[in-house]
């Protein structure tokens, strides 16, 4: 069994979006039973983000929101202090047509040499093409 991965926001959100949800988000929850998962320290902020447009855009109940956060403070979810330069996001970012945070997530998997679980395709696609493990 796989000790530790990198969870990106996609994944997190699916918990959080009742119409994200998944068969595959449900075991990532699941697997945080056994395993760690790594984030960068953009995911908190990320997360925190797109709660907030969620509720702007009324796809989630405001009063459910910090209840969400308490859940996620319950989890095996710990920060890296990996932090690549920025020629490094840059050129990943290009290599593979990601966004500056995707690339983030990608690299973090790259330099733990974990797998990533994620929900976004053009993550998925580029950890493909990088040999990254996908979590599964």
């Amino acid at each position: 069994m796989i000790k530790s991965f990198v969870l990106d926001c996609s994944v997190t959100m699916a918990w959080w979006f009742k119409d994200e949800q998944c068969a595959y988000s449900r075991s990532v929850l699941n697997h945080l039973n056994n395993a760690i998962a790594m984030v960068p320290c953009l995911w908190s902020i990320e997360v925190t983000n797109t709660i907030i447009n969620g509720e702007k855009r009324k796809r989630a109940d405001p009063k459910n929101t910090f209840a969400f956060f308490d859940l996620l403070e319950t989890l095996n979810i710990t920060y890296s202090t990996f932090i690549p330069s920025r020629p490094e996001l840059i050129r990943t970012s290009r290599a593979y047509n990601l966004t500056s945070y995707d690339s983030l997530y990608l690299m973090l998997a790259m330099h733990e040499r974990i797998p990533l679980a994620t929900k976004d395709k053009g993550l998925m696609r580029a950890s493909e093409i990088a040999g990254v493990e996908l979590l599964q």
